[in-house]
């Protein structure tokens, strides 16, 4: 049974089957109407106890401080008044370009602002600070502006 009825082939299929459009399709509406990009456009961050994740924007949406099992600190990848810190130029924010940097887990984004680049380089830094003993995690988030202008701006909410 399936709400109150009797479930058919036809409740079988996948609804891309049964709406007649293809699933990219389904799935291009629902993100058509969604204030929140696909899972798998998020960047991941790990040092093997705290993870984040970056948004296409470049702000960080989720992270979990200071063990993956605590409370998150940043939310808004599930809801936009959650918190988020974003770094990135004032007026764009899908980027360019998005990698990871050969053999790391450093994130680097580009934004083309027209007179410049923006280059936003994210990672989470594994084990203690060598400088301070502190075992706390340590996030590094580098800015490299590059061409004529680009105007960066940085928001934690």
């Amino acid at each position: 049974m399936q709400g109150g009825r009797q479930m058919t082939t036809h409740d079988a299929l996948p609804r891309s089957a049964r709406t007649g459009r293809s699933a990219g399709q389904v799935a291009g509406a629902a993100a058509e109407f969604s204030p929140f990009p696909p899972i798998a456009d998020y960047g991941f961050l790990s040092d093997c106890e705290v993870t984040a994740l970056v948004a296409p924007s470049g702000g960080i949406e989720w992270m979990c401080l200071p063990r993956l099992d605590c409370p998150s600190v940043f939310g808004a990848m599930l809801d936009r008044d959650a918190g988020s810190f974003r770094l990135g130029p004032e007026d764009v924010t899908v980027p360019a370009d998005r990698r990871y940097l050969p053999g790391t887990m450093v994130l680097e984004t580009s934004w083309d602002c027209g007179e410049g680049w923006v280059i936003v380089r994210d990672c989470l830094v594994i084990g203690q600070d060598p400088r301070t003993a502190d075992p706390r995690p340590t996030m590094t988030r580098s800015t490299c502006c590059s061409g004529r202008s680009a105007a960066c701006t940085g928001r934690c909410s």
